[in-house]
């Protein structure tokens, strides 16, 4: 990082969103002296008016600077753009009709600003903030208009004061009606948006996940394994895989019925993850089987996190029947070639596993290459 990018990030902040609100409030620094100078240059007695004048250009100026300062330390004191942007609307509201009384000639033009003024704030502020901010215009651009109209009749007549302040109370309220219109139809947009990405995650979860176990389910894990293929051939490091099958679960669904069936699932799932380790992948494969993936592990070490599970695991507690029900499983065990396939690492894993199967079930079968 050079110099300058460093200095950058010291004066605009960290991240980017900050950056671009204290850009934003240097942006309106400038304005604010810019309108100040033209101000300037518009006054018809700058002897008379001078001290007022000075305020008025200490009022916007420095205002906005301190405003800028305020925004690149907004986290540190704790406040949010809303109360920013309420605080900069009201400093803006004073600002223009402090400058009414020193800009006869051009003091038309001041109105605009109020205007502008309320249509920026209608994107941070909500709808009753922005109406709290027409008002405050409103009343206190009659009350300025008023005094001035008493104090300087010459040159603020009554009549054109009347007409002045008519139009630029009528284009507050129009401004106002508009920006709640706004507000409410980007709290509308927000509230879609938020409910898409709820569904978006929701449809993510229901293609990842399967829905009784909870678990990583048969079309995810094939993702995994074709990423972890891909892998394993570059770092040449071992991965095993191991195909579960609880024992005699057709018959616990004949016996007991599904919701037991299911229940005894969901207890295995549960089991099973708490078991693995931090590495390792479990995910439904299919009706009572379960996969394991375990990367970066030797097929002597997956052999005994297989025999410590299988050894733990010898029972599921069944809610439906208030009790633990005897449940085992066969596994098989294998590791993935070099130059072999996922593919092929599965099907000597479900050769293993229908081994231990015909063999007295409830044991873990391990093969290496061959079966």
């Amino acid at each position: 990082m050079t110099s300058y990018q460093s200095a950058m990030k010291l004066l605009l902040g960290p991240d980017r969103k900050l950056q671009r609100m204290v850009q934003y409030s240097l942006v309106v620094l400038g304005i604010y002296s810019f309108c100040t100078w033209m101000l300037w240059l518009e006054l018809p007695y700058p002897g008379h008016k001078y001290p007022y004048s000075v305020a008025v250009t200490t009022l916007c100026v420095a205002g906005a600077f301190v405003f800028c300062i305020l925004v690149r330390l907004s986290k540190q004191l704790g406040l949010t753009p809303r109360r920013l942007a309420s605080w900069q609307g009201y400093h803006a509201m004073i600002c223009i009709v402090a400058a009414y009384p020193v800009a006869p000639p051009v003091r038309g033009a001041l109105l605009i600003f109020l205007v502008v003024v309320v249509v920026f704030c209608a994107f941070s502020l909500s709808r009753r903030g922005a109406n709290h901010l027409v008002l405050f215009a409103i009343i206190l651009t009659g009350a300025v208009m008023a005094y001035m109209a008493s104090y300087d009749p010459v040159t603020f007549p009554p009549a054109f004061e009347i007409v002045h302040f008519s139009i630029a109370a009528s284009m507050l309220v129009v401004v106002s009606f508009l920006a709640s219109q706004l507000n409410a139809l980007r709290t509308k947009v927000t509230e879609q948006k938020r409910e898409l990405m709820d569904a978006f995650e929701r449809i993510q979860l229901m293609a990842s996940q399967d829905d009784l176990t909870a678990l990583p389910n048969r079309r995810y894990m094939s993702e995994v394994m074709e990423k972890e293929e891909k892998r394993h051939r570059v770092t040449r490091e071992t991965l095993c895989v191991a195909l579960i099958d609880i024992d005699f679960f057709k018959q616990i669904n004949d016996r007991y019925g599904h919701t037991v069936g299911d229940q005894v699932l969901k207890g295995f799932a549960s089991r099973f993850r708490d078991a693995l380790r931090g590495t390792d992948i479990i995910a439904r494969w299919g009706g009572e089987e379960f996969l394991f993936l375990l990367p970066e592990t030797d097929l002597a070490t997956a052999a005994s996190v297989m025999d410590r599970i299988h050894s733990e695991l010898s029972s599921v507690y069944v809610p439906f029947l208030g009790t633990h029900l005897d449940v085992t499983f066969s596994a098989g065990l294998t590791r993935l070639d070099l130059n072999g396939t996922m593919g092929d690492a599965i099907f000597r894993a479900d050769a293993a596993m229908y081994h231990a199967k015909q063999n007295g079930r409830n044991k873990v079968h391990v093969v290496d290459l061959v079966c």
